[in-house]
């Protein structure tokens, strides 16, 4: 069984990550990108992990000319031509492999008491942060979101973030780790590139977890008017 204080120091490095966006100094390799074997000579703690099945991370096809994984790494080829190395020793399960905005893959991750969306922005030299749920993108792509909040702390993100996406890379506008608590937080809809309805369930309000459709969700707004700060209602603020 994992200490809670692994559990806690792993975690930390997750939400750097997802605080930070910021990737790890690509270093030259004389084998073409993905290089795992680049991967795999990264140093790595060895965490006391108790894992009884097989991990997966079955790639699909789509990802086999840029990607590939194995218990401890996925490799993933940058449109520099590097190498960008996903820490995979910790994470036992990936699914629901997508491919976004043509440059960004991502997946969703199951780990010991944990959970979250890997995004790796494969522009530049690579960047990887861990998003909690899918990222949602502008209209335009100038900007992207993020929203995943939960009881147990665990997730991947926690929070709220809004990034400016480059045209080689990713910088946070807007993070917190304040949000009210709700369940089934997420995105409804961005209203220009300027403006996110979101949208939550009180959890008192919620008697049949098996169906949360059936709840009246309270709406919020985020918007670059207001610096992106999350406020109760549906109309986007203004200058």
């Amino acid at each position: 069984m994992v200490g809670q204080e692994t559990i806690r120091a792993a975690w930390k490095v997750v939400a750097a990550s997802a605080v930070l966006g910021i990737a790890a100094p690509a270093l030259a390799h004389p084998d073409p990108a993905p290089s795992m074997a680049y991967c795999d000579a990264i140093p790595q703690e060895e965490l006391d992990f108790e894992w009884d099945s097989e991990k997966s991370f079955d790639l699909p096809k789509e990802w086999n000319e840029f990607a590939a994984a194995s218990d401890n790494w996925m490799a993933v080829a940058t449109n520099a031509g590097t190498t960008e190395c996903v820490n995979l020793s910790w994470k036992f399960e990936g699914k629901d492999f997508d491919i976004l905005k043509d440059r960004f893959i991502g997946f969703n991750w199951i780990g010991y008491e944990a959970f979250g969306y890997t995004l790796i922005d494969r522009a530049g030299t690579g960047t990887v942060l861990d998003t909690g749920t899918r990222p949602s993108f502008s209209p335009e792509g100038f900007r992207m979101a993020a929203l995943q909040s939960s009881e147990s702390g665990y997730g991947g993100l926690e929070g709220f973030g809004v990034w400016y996406v480059y045209a080689n890379g990713l910088k946070p506008i807007y993070l917190t780790s304040t949000m009210p608590m709700m369940a089934d937080w997420r995105i409804d809809r961005w209203e220009g590139d300027d403006c996110l309805h979101i949208s939550g369930i009180p959890f008192d309000r919620i008697e049949d977890w098996e169906d949360l459709s059936q709840y009246e969700r309270d709406t919020f707004v985020s918007g670059s008017a207001t610096g992106w700060v999350v406020t109760s209602g549906n109309t986007c603020p203004t200058y």
